[in-house]
């Protein structure tokens, strides 16, 4: 009778693990939490225009060349992979950027994702950044030293949804900020700008025209100080 009754005590526990693990939160609705304030209100485009297919594969709509999100992808994927050759995070890295408990790289399916190139995007204040319409924590804005007025107010300059199991991130045409979220999916985590190894795989990145603007030129990415937690953030 004892054995009997410790026997559906451990079985009632392990039901009980398993529904709490099984409501916990998957890799990108944790690092989605990352954009709180654009669920609501000026929140990024539910609809979009219709898909094109980049010269590798890769789902895009709006005004961009395909060619420059491939290699954007590509760079920010190489940058991982260099950074976490394992395919783990360190746990180091791991505790520092707010991230999902599954410390695996996950890179996004090119046949279940799609990016979204923001056709209503705008200039921030001082015309040096492209942003989406989606309001921002003005956190974000304060550790890159920006002053946050109603004229000025904090917003996104990417990000990423799961709409129904398919992966939606969203750049402005300039596709400055799309390692950003790339590197907050594929990380699972919430601020990689305070991860020494990840912060060098969101920075901004610009791919310039060639001469005749027939093909793009290499990456370069904007490189700041060792500093994470301040310098890291891309300023203004």
């Amino acid at each position: 009778m004892r054995v009997a009754r410790k026997n559906c005590q451990a079985v009632a526990q392990a039901l009980l693990v398993a529904l709490l693990l099984g409501c916990g939160p998957t890799r990108s609705e944790w690092a989605e939490r990352a954009y709180p304030i654009a669920r609501g209100g000026e929140d990024f485009p539910e609809r979009f225009g219709s898909i094109e297919v980049t010269p590798e594969g890769r789902y895009f709509t709006g005004e961009a060349d395909g060619r420059h999100v491939d290699r954007i992808w590509n760079h920010v994927e190489g940058c991982l992979r260099d950074a976490f050759p394992s395919g783990l995070i360190d746990k180091a890295e791991h505790g520092a950027g707010w991230c999902h408990d599954d410390r695996r790289l996950l890179y996004p399916s090119r046949r279940s994702s799609v990016v979204v190139i923001v056709p209503d995007w705008r200039w921030n204040c001082g015309e040096t950044w492209q942003t989406t319409r989606a309001d921002a924590p003005v956190g974000g804005c304060f550790a890159k030293h920006r002053e946050v007025t109603p004229e000025c107010p904090c917003k996104w300059r990417s990000g990423f949804r799961d709409r129904n199991g398919r992966l939606v991130f969203y750049a402005t045409p300039d596709l400055r900020m799309l390692p950003d979220a790339i590197t907050r999916y594929a990380t699972g985590c919430q601020n990689p700008w305070v991860m020494k190894k990840a912060i060098e795989c969101a920075r901004p990145v610009s791919i310039p025209k060639s001469a005749n603007g027939s093909a793009p030129g290499p990456i370069a990415s904007r490189r700041k100080g060792p500093n994470a937690q301040t310098e890291g953030y891309p300023t203004d």
